[in-house]
């Protein structure tokens, strides 16, 4: 089973934040580490909008963990999956993720 950080920045949050991916995907196996939770495997979503759940890294994160190969999604701030109320994991949860859904976390950033 693996841990899965999922990072993304789009243009606009480059600009406004200044915290790229990579700097993301260090905090996050820095946490990973803290909570052993083994290897993280880094899924990147450079340049998309969290407006729009059509994104490739993110659509391959949805199957594997539908397939029953993620046993933790980590992301450094929810909004890194979804700027949108109603795409976050909570809400979506019922439609997307499988009855016994992988632990979701929150880095640092919140």
């Amino acid at each position: 089973m693996l841990t899965v950080a999922y990072c993304r920045v789009s243009t606009e949050d480059q600009a406004e934040e200044g915290f790229s991916m990579d700097g993301q995907a260090d905090k996050l196996r820095s946490y990973a580490d803290l909570r052993d939770l083994g290897e993280v495997t880094v899924v990147n979503d450079p340049g998309w909008s969290g407006k729009n759940l059509k994104r490739p890294g993110l659509e391959k994160l949805l199957q594997d963990v539908k397939d029953r190969h993620v046993a933790h999604v980590l992301v450094w701030r929810l909004d890194r999956i979804s700027r949108t109320g109603r795409h976050r994991p909570g809400k979506r949860r019922r439609r997307v993720l499988p009855d016994r859904p992988p632990r979701h976390q929150c880095g640092p950033g919140g």
